[in-house]
């Protein structure tokens, strides 16, 4: 399960880092949606370091957790 959120960070990654940081900002994660409100409120959840940049490992941590609480 860890192997497949990882590639789907990787995916969104390609996707999203224009700088080419390996990770994601605040920034280029809400230019990718048009529902601003929804994107904000995830990028919320899976920023657990409040740094404004979701790296591979908090999206993971944060999508297993998830997982956890059902």
């Amino acid at each position: 399960m860890e192997k497949n959120i990882r590639q789907i960070y990787k995916d969104l990654l390609k996707e999203t880092d224009k700088d080419k940081d390996h990770k994601i900002s605040k920034t280029e994660y809400l230019a990718i949606y048009k529902d601003k409100k929804s994107a904000e409120e995830n990028f919320t959840k899976w920023d657990t370091s409040k740094d404004d940049f979701i790296t591979e490992d908090e999206y993971v941590k944060s999508i297993l957790d998830m997982g956890k609480k059902k």
